[in-house]
């Protein structure tokens, strides 16, 4: 059995909401950084660290806390 990891999304769009909803059947937490309460992933991702993807104090918060980082950006 693998162990779990912790993967944290900068970012809470459509991307991380989906990820978030796959997560239960996958051996994976997920830690979004989410600059609004109205990001879509916080509708289904609980672990939440506040601040925008530009804010290097949230950035470096959520690494202290996360085996490896993935970003939630369309551009």
């Amino acid at each position: 059995m693998h162990s779990v990891k912790t993967l944290g999304v900068i970012g809470g769009g459509q991307l991380a909401l989906m990820m978030g909803q796959a997560e239960q059947s996958k051996n994976v937490n997920l830690i979004i950084l989410s600059s609004s309460e109205e990001d879509a992933g916080r509708a289904s991702i609980p672990h939440v660290v506040d601040g925008s993807p530009t804010d290097e104090q949230a950035i470096l918060k959520l690494a202290e806390i996360v085996d490896v980082i993935t970003f939630d950006h369309e551009l």
